[in-house]
């Protein structure tokens, strides 16, 4: 139907008037930009009952009442329909509401096409997406991809994702950019399913590892009871795990236990009772000189530690929380209050683990990594946090020589006193992740590669290199790609990004803004640095010398 635009009536609608018509029926119509004394867009009198359904009512005009629709003596049906814009009113009258209907002052909104890609301030007529409404922002186009409990991922809206007990990984994320939790075998109760950890633990069971079958375990014979109160089959974990055969699970009841644990190369689930409520659950060292949880025993993904807090560790050594230098799996853990005499006061890394949902803060090393030394590794670090040492002082991570992957974490250190990096790094990736509330930023030193992607950095502080410090490079260059630095400050070179000594880093399609330096207040580079900065906004950032960018001594970058 040709939309009725700009139709004037100078008594009762101005785009239609439906008088006494019982069956009118209206499908994927705009009446727009129309005016009458009543009704602008449609006047419905005595009986005129239409059903409209998928039509558009915007900015049009009843000198009256009743801009977009006036209803007298009349029953219309909408449904999918959006009526927006209309002055002085939007619909005067008794109206049946069939579903899904839209009503806004407003027609100016944001219009959604699915994954990552929305557009602003656009007229509901105009948007061949999926229109968010009126003064909507984009912020609200939600749609991610979604990890569903039989291990497939799909892109879609969050509200479809929680409707189909999915787990919303967020706004923007593709599936190829997502590792969804694979199923494996789950015992609730005596029963075993086929199902993904997530919903394995949201029902109250035992997961045993993902692409674990139901014909290789037992769920009456292979689940071990740890309790302290003498109402399980031990009261130390240890024990447990000393009498455990690979492929069993160690169920840990509710306490503190005051124990040094290793797992002894096993194949084994040690689960607390409440893994997503850590905090009921401890596993603390007592501060003696050891280690409080080890793998060294060429552990491999199938050895899982879920659920606990891990404290008191004293090593004089390295790893005061967790020592590894194999390839468990640990996840919805908190490592805190832990210290090495060496490096790593909260974790120890040289194996190959997968760290996933933990939180690590409170530690301290007198070497390097207060919370994680990590060397020789190719680690997947998943949805964890890291938080700032007992002493403020020092690297929350320092990795060297690694391959590690970092995804969807966050580091939030808060502002320190004394000087030392949030991240010492070489060779790393990371993506998605946040950087925020740190002191003395993030240093890059010669670098082999690393790459941050889609990653924030914000609110971090350093006398260079507010948000992050390249130094120095060997076979490879840091790749920054499609980051964003914002309100980052450097009390002397770059706010968002300084580049020393060599450092040539790849950035691109990044956002740098409302950053602050005395040089360059988004991107200082000096002393033989050649950046690539290819695609980018620098924005209201600000300086002495060099608001956006500020380059000297030798220094030759390339800005496409």
């Amino acid at each position: 139907m040709v939309p009725p635009a700009s139709n004037i009536a100078t008594d009762h609608g101005g785009g239609m008037y439906d008088f006494a018509s019982i069956s009118v029926t209206l499908t994927n119509c705009t009446f727009s930009g129309n005016n009458a004394s009543s009704g602008g867009g449609m006047y419905n009198y005595h009986y005129g009952n239409p059903t409209v359904t998928g039509c558009t009512f915007e900015n049009n005009t009843g000198t009256q009442w009743g801009g977009g629709i006036r209803c007298s003596s009349s029953n219309p049906t909408l449904t999918d329909t959006v009526v927006c814009g209309n002055d002085p009113d939007q619909i005067v009258g008794g109206w049946t509401d069939g579903g899904n209907n839209t009503i806004e002052e407003t027609c100016i909104g944001a219009c959604c096409f699915g994954f990552a890609d929305c557009d602003e301030n656009v007229l509901v007529s105009d948007c061949t997406g999926d229109w968010l409404g009126g003064g909507s922002t984009c912020a609200e186009c939600q749609y991610g991809a979604c990890c569903y409990t039989d291990g497939s991922c799909m892109v879609g809206a969050l509200e479809e994702c929680d409707a189909g007990g999915g787990t919303y990984s967020g706004n923007g994320i593709d599936c190829a950019a997502v590792n969804c939790p694979q199923p494996g075998a789950c015992c609730l109760e005596t029963d075993c399913s086929i199902i993904s950890e997530p919903g394995c633990l949201q029902l109250g069971g035992v997961f045993f590892g993902e692409d674990t079958a139901c014909d290789q375990i037992s769920c009456e014979d292979d689940i071990v009871i740890v309790a302290q109160d003498g109402s399980g089959d031990f009261d130390s974990i240890q024990e447990a795990i000393d009498a455990a055969d690979d492929g069993d699970a160690v169920l840990v009841m509710p306490g503190h236990y005051f124990e040094n644990i290793t797992f002894l190369g096993k194949a084994i689930v040690v689960q607390s009772a409440a893994p997503t409520s850590p905090e009921l659950t401890i596993i603390d060292g007592g501060g003696t000189s050891n280690n409080t949880v080890v793998f060294a025993a060429n552990e491999d993904e199938y050895s899982i530690l879920n659920g606990f807090v891990i404290t008191g560790g004293n090593s004089p050594l390295d790893g005061g929380g967790i020592y590894c230098i194999s390839s468990p799996t640990i996840r919805n853990c908190i490592i805190s209050g832990n210290h090495a005499d060496e490096n790593g006061g909260g974790l120890y890394i040289t194996g190959n683990p997968t760290f996933d949902t933990c939180i690590i803060h409170g530690n301290d090393a007198d070497g390097l990594g207060n919370g994680m030394y990590i060397s020789s590794s190719t680690a997947n670090i998943i949805d964890c946090m890291f938080g700032a040492s007992s002493s403020g002082i020092g690297e929350a991570v320092y990795a060297y020589g690694s391959g590690a992957h970092f995804s969807g974490t966050t580091l939030d250190v808060g502002f320190g006193t004394e000087s030392g990096a949030t991240l010492n790094l070489c060779s790393t990736t990371w993506t998605n992740s946040n950087i925020e509330n740190c002191n003395s930023g993030l240093i890059i030193t010669n670098s082999i590669a690393d790459q941050f992607l889609g990653c924030t950095f914000s609110d971090n502080a350093a006398n260079y290199g507010g948000g992050i410090y390249c130094e120095g490079g060997v076979t490879g260059v840091p790749v920054l790609d499609e980051c964003i630095f914002d309100n980052n400050t450097a009390s002397q070179d770059g706010g968002g990004i300084y580049c020393t000594a060599g450092s040539s880093p790849a950035i691109t399609g990044c956002t740098i803004t409302s950053n602050s330096a005395a040089w360059g207040g988004g991107i200082s580079c000096d002393t033989n640095s050649s950046p690539t900065i290819t695609d980018c906004t620098i924005s209201d950032n600000t300086a002495t010398y060099g608001g956006g960018i500020y380059c000297y001594n030798n220094c030759n970058p390339t800005i496409s």
